[in-house]
C-alpha cells in the first residue's frame, strides 16, 4: 500500500474510482482539517503526480507523532 497527503482544498480533484478510499467522506483528516490522506496499490494515479509518497512505515510515523497534527498528545 502506499500513501499521499494533499490539501483538503484539493479533495476535488481525487479520482476516488484509483484510490482505496470510496468518497470524500471517507478519507482520514488531520485535527484541523487541512489535510488529508489517500491511499493505493500499484501505479501513482496521474492526479498525485508532483505529490509526495509514502510507504505504509513512513506514514504511520507520521500520523502516530503529536507534533504533526494527525494525533492528540497523551495527558497523563
Amino acid at each position: 500500500m502506499k500513501y499521499a497527503i494533499l490539501n483538503t482544498s484539493d479533495i476535488g480533484n481525487v479520482d476516488f474510482s484509483k484510490v482505496k478510499q470510496t468518497d470524500a467522506d471517507s478519507v482520514r483528516k488531520n485535527l484541523d482539517g487541512s489535510k488529508f490522506i489517500v491511499k493505493f496499490e500499484g501505479n501513482t494515479p496521474d492526479f498525485l503526480d508532483g505529490v509526495t509518497i509514502y510507504t505504509n512505515q513512513e506514514m504511520l510515523a507520521i500520523i502516530w507523532n503529536p507534533s504533526t497534527g494527525w494525533q492528540v498528545e497523551d495527558e497523563d
